[in-house]
């Protein structure tokens, strides 16, 4: 592939588990918990399915599967997929046209193989190109719908129908080759034809359009009628609002849709951002198309994401959410929650969160939505004081109205562009299931890994059981995998840098411990003249990462993150052929305390190193310590420095750390520096370092040298 819109998961700042190949993985999931477990990614391209299978007694969890794509340049595109039930005939969207493709794996876990028959719908109900194939028992096939054996040519808009002897899993996306030749992928519904038809109006719970967010409605017709109805917008509060889309602008759009073909209406993405929901509203006498949203996003000459969102309605869902990293940062990752209110009455919408253990991880938040009107928040928006690294279950209830919910992950790539990544909810009052539910298609190695993700999805739901690995033949595929959540004490180390020094855009490799095996999944954090700069290494093992330093990078502590742990920082000196160590003078402020923060302090070119120092009062002779000296709060006395480096032609700064101690009428006498300490009657008691700095800049820095008492 032919296989290769199968995908895989970045996730920088999630604490895990080591990694151990494995055919399979157990599961127990406590109520309102998860797990999640990742592939490594590496190695050659290889391409299967996963049975999800609950122990005797026990429910099937509910399931995402979230497939990544990285290039040479990092994360490309991503995909949260649902776990899928089996059937045995099935319609999705189907559209072949220039950049646009639709990717079908189907997975038979059956004991017999399977006849798969199967035809094409014309957007005017025409039903064209019928074939089949055999599905061998256990086996998996993944295709582009313009490839054998489903060979839809080189253009085609309208649907893709199926039929199967046996019970099979089925998934589709849809690929974009985006204008930089980068694919995208997009999951879709895979309607079961055999399912009841309704005749009530259908919420889209988002929509975005304007400052490079479109929006594509599709539409599905899963029975042999022509369907008629309406395509409104609504904004967030709750009004109808005007969109251009087909090239028309109206508020209300009206769609024909031939039996078992589809429609597709697309906003022009104009103008300032818009956001809010669509009601998709039959006309009398007809039953609702499958409906479905596309976001686009293209906020500049090229398309960076795309993502699907199918309908829903109920009054308690629950999610699988995740967050990690400074908001808009390289690798950052939150998800945002839409969620849509059905009815013509105020809703209240609550959210709870529990941690992937079940546990809960903070108190309940509350929200109004007007009539008809959405809200569209991120999880660390909702719950703030939340610690990241974070992944768990949300419960999103309203006061039993109907609502809407859909969930989308953002995720910051290595080009700090946001790609939006479909993790769908489950209806909590969905009936519960022993059966055996799937994921039809999983993917490593080249550029793609899968991240599978099982939670409990309904009321009161624990579970047990076995997640399967198969590959394409039906044999057993080993995976390599870990957790990411069920282990917090694995730590990250960072034990030299070589070479200690490197000019700026030199290579340099970072030794230690705990690092990821995926470059993109670890952030070199250097010293620059404003902060700091993060850099994604170009090469990874558990134990060395290489790094190019960056052109805006100083001499300073060096730090690696990996899995939501910092390591303790090493020194980079960086150099330049004109004048040596590229470096910032550092600057102590009186009333400035600085916490937890690393700096360099270079070896003294003169020596310049405080020893010793002393409190009192220097016409009745004053004692000096290697150590401390202490003084009371409202005093004023004489401090006396000793140490290496100080002379009387040498300009000297003195500074205390913290606010209340001022420093004046600098001196020398007998080889020692003098001056006047003034302490605040209000002046915090404690310790204090005592910052002493020549005119060359050299710095010595006496760490607790003074205590206030």
């Amino acid at each position: 592939m032919r296989i290769g819109w199968g995908v895989a998961a970045l996730i920088i700042g999630m604490a895990v588990a080591a990694w151990s190949q494995s055919i399979s993985s157990t599961f127990a999931i406590t109520d309102r918990g998860a797990i999640s477990l990742i592939t490594d990614g590496t190695g050659s391209l290889n391409a299967g399915y996963a049975r999800i299978l609950a122990d005797a007694g026990k429910t099937t969890p509910s399931g995402v599967a979230i497939f990544s794509f990285r290039n040479g340049n990092g994360l490309v595109s991503e995909a949260g997929v649902p776990s899928s039930p089996l059937l045995t005939t099935g319609r999705v969207y189907a559209e072949i046209n220039g950049p646009f493709n639709i990717g079908l794996a189907i997975a038979n876990p059956g004991s017999s193989a399977a006849r798969i028959d199967f035809f094409y719908t014309t957007t005017v109900g025409t039903d064209v190109n019928f074939g089949n194939f055999i599905l061998p028992a256990n086996g998996q096939i993944a295709r582009f719908l313009n490839e054998a054996p489903f060979n839809s040519g080189p253009s085609f808009q309208g649907t893709f129908t199926f039929t199967s002897d046996v019970p099979v899993s089925v998934i589709a996306l849809q690929s974009l080759i985006n204008e930089g030749g980068d694919p995208l992928f997009t999951t879709l519904p895979v309607i079961d034809t055999s399912a009841q038809v309704s005749s009530s109006a259908a919420v889209l719970p988002h929509f975005a359009d304007g400052d490079g967010w479109s929006t594509a409605v599709l539409l599905v017709n899963p029975t042999d009628t022509v369907m008629n109805g309406t395509i409104r917008f609504r904004a967030q509060n709750g009004q109808v609002t005007s969109v251009i889309a087909n090239g028309q602008t109206n508020s209300n759009f009206n769609y024909v849709v031939a039996a078992r073909s589809s429609f597709k209406l697309t906003t022009a993405g104009a103008g300032t951002l818009r956001a809010g929901s669509i009601t998709v509203d039959p006309a009398s006498g007809n039953d609702v198309p499958v409906p479905l949203v596309v976001f686009t996003n293209k906020p500049g000459p090229a398309t960076v994401s795309q993502a699907g969102i199918p309908t829903n309605s109920g009054t308690a869902f629950r999610m699988y959410v995740e967050a990690s990293g400074a908001s808009g940062a390289v690798g950052s990752v939150s998800t945002g929650i839409a969620v849509a209110n059905g009815s013509t009455s105020p809703a209240t919408i609550t959210f709870e969160l529990s941690t992937a253990n079940g546990v809960s991880a903070a108190p309940s938040k509350s929200f109004d939505i007007a009539p008809s009107g959405q809200m569209a928040i991120f999880i660390n928006e909702i719950f703030p004081s939340v610690v990241l690294p974070f992944q768990g279950v949300v419960r999103i209830s309203s006061n039993s109205l109907p609502i809407s919910v859909a969930g989308l992950r953002g995720h910051y790539n290595e080009r700090q562009n946001f790609l939006i990544t479909t993790t769908p909810p489950t209806n909590e009052a969905s009936p519960v299931t022993t059966a055996e539910f799937d994921f039809p298609h999983i993917v490593n190695g080249a550029g793609f890994s899968t991240q599978f993700v099982l939670f409990s999805g309904t009321l009161n739901q624990s579970s047990t059981g076995n997640l399967r690995f198969v590959n394409q033949a039906g044999d057993a595929y080993p995976l390599t995998i870990r957790s990411l959540i069920s282990d917090n004490t694995v730590p990250v180390t960072l034990d030299s840098i070589v070479p200690a020094s490197a000019p700026r855009g030199g290579v340099v490799t970072l030794s230690g411990s705990g690092f990821e095996l995926l470059p993109s999944n670890n952030t070199v954090v250097v010293t620059t003249a404003t902060g700091s700069a993060q850099v994604i290494p170009s090469t990874s093992t558990s134990t060395s990462l290489t790094v190019t330093v960056p052109d805006s990078a100083i001499t300073g502590p060096v730090t690696v993150r990996s899995r939501g742990r910092t390591s303790p920082p090493k020194i980079l000196e960086v150099t330049s052929s004109l004048t040596g160590l590229l470096r910032n003078p550092v600057t102590v402020n009186t009333a400035t305390t600085s916490a937890d923060t690393n700096i360099y302090v270079p070896t003294p070119t003169a020596g310049l190193s405080i020893t010793q120092i002393g409190i009192g009062d220097i016409g009745s002779g004053i004692t000096v310590r290697a150590s401390s000296a202490e003084i009371a709060r409202g005093q004023t006395r004489d401090i006396v420095l000793g140490g290496p480096g100080l002379n009387q032609a040498a300009s000297l700064t003195i500074t205390v750390s913290g606010s209340g101690v001022v420093i004046s009428n600098i001196g020398f006498q007998s080889g020692f520096v003098t001056a006047r300490i003034a302490v605040d009657s209000t002046a915090m008691t404690g310790p204090r370092n005592v910052i002493v700095t020549n005119a060359t800049m050299d710095t010595s820095i006496m760490t607790g040298g003074l205590f206030i008492r």
